[in-house]
């Protein structure tokens, strides 16, 4: 850092001392700054008129440039909104689709959780069947029938106990 330092004040020396030697840029010289003015005189107006065109030039550039900006936007713009997807789930669509999702989850959810309700429920009548298929016990047997008797479960409670008895007779004629 202090060589950087160094380096600029010697620099800045060796500018200053260069232009006092040669006379002309010797900023405290008013002479010299006079007499460009007196010589620069002429050639000022024409500067002007350059830069006066040279302004006129960039100003129909950069026009030019925003035209074709403005062109490359309104195309791309018109290409992307057509099938862009992005306004897919815009205005008032998004409700019926979030509310459609929604309603289907909670269906869906419910139908699930009944289903599962169902599986334990049918598991449990098979382990009752085959327990009192079991015992093989008359006065058992004609009570769960009787209690069942006119209800609309009365014919899937028969077949149970009928096929919980004919798998443990295979059973036992098979073991015996």
């Amino acid at each position: 850092m202090k060589n950087v330092i160094r380096l600029l004040i010697v620099g800045l020396g060796l500018v200053l001392a260069t232009g006092c030697a040669k006379g002309n840029l010797s900023p405290f010289s008013r002479t010299n700054r006079a007499q460009q003015r007196i010589e620069n005189s002429g050639k000022i107006e024409q500067i002007k008129s350059a830069q006066d065109a040279i302004v006129k030039e960039v100003g129909q550039i950069r026009s030019e440039i925003q035209g074709n900006q403005n062109k490359t936007l309104n195309t791309t713009g018109t290409a992307n909104s057509a099938n862009s997807g992005v306004q897919i789930l815009s205005g008032d669509g998004v409700f019926v689709v979030v509310f459609g999702l929604g309603a289907m989850l909670i269906l869906g959810t419910t139908a699930v959780f009944y289903r599962m309700r169902a599986a334990k429920a049918e598991k449990t009548a098979e382990i009752f069947a085959q327990q009192i298929a079991l015992h093989a016990t008359p006065n058992l047997e004609d009570g769960v029938l009787l209690a069942a008797m006119n209800s609309p479960v009365e014919g899937h409670i028969y077949q149970l106990l009928l096929k919980q008895q004919n798998l443990l007779g295979r059973r036992q004629g098979s073991t015996s």
